[in-house]
């Protein structure tokens, strides 16, 4: 008899070297009814979450092995996100949909609290602006916060202060006019500006930027147009 808990493809036990991550995700989301997330968030995460595992199937008898490792973390922001993708996974297996996050945790690199998630009302005066991942110590000198996607709640990027939130804006604005103005592909300027900050592709995203690095994809700018 067949493992009934291994996922299958007509009779065929699907591998993870053999599984198109992009393709994966994008059928989850789109069955899921999740319009707003970053798919390659979703691939960069479950890569690093399979990397010792690519020449195993996609079954349950691996979402327990991999939620067994992850009770093993003792940093609550990393076990909660790597578990919401852990169960991404099992919803995949069991062929049910998956649901937006709500128990998610995000470490404050500013003062190492814990962000939550919370109504942006709270700090806007009352305006709604959708929910955020907000620091457990906004009220007590530090200011982080981070907007969500709304479709599954996930962070946008990394929490940012003031100073951080205004130089991703600008380096926002600057670099959306080499593909919207002056004909460049979207994907090659990415492309190019990770070369220069000397960071992986997958981690070329200004919701991820600290302040300098932003100064310095201005700087890249600067040197094309």
């Amino acid at each position: 008899m067949e493992d009934i808990q291994t996922l299958k493809q007509g009779k065929a036990v699907i591998y993870l070297n053999q599984v198109d991550l992009k393709k994966l995700v994008q059928e989850q989301l789109s069955k899921s009814g999740i319009v707003d997330a970053s798919t390659y968030s979703y691939v960069n995460e479950l890569s690093k979450l399979l990397s010792d595992h690519r020449h195993e199937a996609l079954s349950l008898a691996l979402i327990g092995e991999l939620k067994h490792k992850a009770n093993y973390l003792t940093d609550l922001a990393e076990k909660s996100m790597r578990m919401y993708f852990i169960h991404f996974l099992e919803d995949i297996v069991m062929g049910r949909n998956s649901r937006a996050a709500v128990d998610i945790k995000v470490r404050c690199e500013y003062c190492s609290g814990l962000a939550s998630l919370s109504e942006s009302k709270h700090i806007f005066k009352g305006k709604d602006h959708g929910l955020i991942y907000l620091c457990e110590n906004y009220k007590s000198g530090c200011d982080s916060y981070v907007a969500v996607h709304k479709g599954d709640n996930l962070p946008q990027g990394t929490l940012a202060n003031a100073g951080t939130r205004s130089a991703r804006q600008k380096a926002h604005k600057i670099l959306d006019v080499l593909w919207k103005e002056c004909g460049f592909a979207r994907v090659d300027v990415y492309r190019q500006l990770a070369n220069y900050l000397e960071v992986k592709p997958n981690d070329c995203h200004i919701g991820k930027f600290t302040e300098q690095q932003c100064e310095s994809a201005i700087n890249f700018t600067k040197l094309i147009i």
